[in-house]
């Protein structure tokens, strides 16, 4: 039970880190990321939903999976979706 509790500990922080940090940067910068990129008020939102839309996906296609997925394909599952939208050519 203590593994478990770790685990949901880890996820946690890491989920707060890095989702709510974007969604805190993003509202920063948005003025000047729409004056830089000439974006109208809908569109901002719409990337903004988006990103809310894309985690809400993942949290409910790792409850689906988790019972026929180890633990270790989920986060390795989670670590490349994470570097494929990181990464840009």
């Amino acid at each position: 039970m203590r593994q478990g509790i770790n685990l949901v500990a880890a996820a946690f922080t890491l989920t707060a880190l890095s989702y709510g940090l974007a969604r805190f940067a993003y509202g920063l910068l948005l003025p000047q990321i729409r004056a830089a990129l000439s974006l109208e008020v809908t569109v901002a939102g719409w990337i903004g939903s988006g990103a809310f839309a894309a985690y809400c996906v993942g949290i409910i296609f790792t409850f689906c999976c988790s019972g026929k997925l180890s633990s270790r394909a989920l986060a390795i599952f989670a670590a490349t979706a994470c570097l494929a939208t990181a990464i840009r050519p």
